[in-house]
């Protein structure tokens, strides 16, 4: 299970999602040891996390989120979206964690660590396409970055995985600017 920051800076819990496919893009032979690290971050105490699995059904899974967050179009995101839910079935139950309101999270029982993967993620995308109504995620534009990020939701479209990368893109820009007066 997830822990969903309530405040809005985890929206469905997409940060670990998202930190899951940065990693695997870096590195796209990700161990399982590497995964459960960032499961470890983002799970409450004692969450029930699948540790079963073959390492190359977990890469499978992650490669059908990375091509998730990689869609620009609702639609394409939407297709992608139903055929990992097609192949992952996601077993949603509502659940009440200690000090939290009721959430809904996916059963982890009986399935393995890409099963778990792949159904949460996708269900919690799925989640968040429907209700923004546009793929609100992206990748960054700042040269030399390609993270994926979620966009949770400032006026206007967020193009930078990080302050750090946008403070970085607005100087490039402005020395560009400056050298061609």
């Amino acid at each position: 299970m997830l822990v969903v920051d309530l405040s809005g800076d985890n929206p469905r819990g997409l940060r670990f999602v998202v930190e899951v496919a940065n990693a695997y893009r870096k590195n796209p032979a990700l161990s399982v040891t590497d995964f459960q690290a960032i499961v470890d971050r983002h799970t409450a105490h004692g969450a029930a996390v699948p540790k079963c699995g073959k390492g190359a059904d977990l890469l499978a899974a992650i490669e059908d989120i990375v091509r998730i967050l990689a869609a620009r179009e609702s639609g394409t995101a939407a297709d992608r979206i139903n055929s990992t839910l097609n192949r992952y079935p996601a077993h949603p139950q509502l659940v009440q964690l200690p000090g939290r309101p009721w959430s809904m999270h996916l059963r982890s029982e009986n399935t393995d660590r890409a099963q778990w993967f792949a159904s949460t993620a996708a269900f919690a995308l799925g989640l968040w396409l429907s209700e923004k109504g546009a793929c609100a995620w992206g990748t960054c534009q700042a040269p030399g970055c390609d993270d994926f990020f979620v966009d949770s939701g400032r006026r206007t479209a967020q193009r930078y995985c990080t302050p750090r990368c946008a403070t970085r893109a607005r100087v490039a820009n402005y020395r560009l600017k400056s050298a061609g007066r």
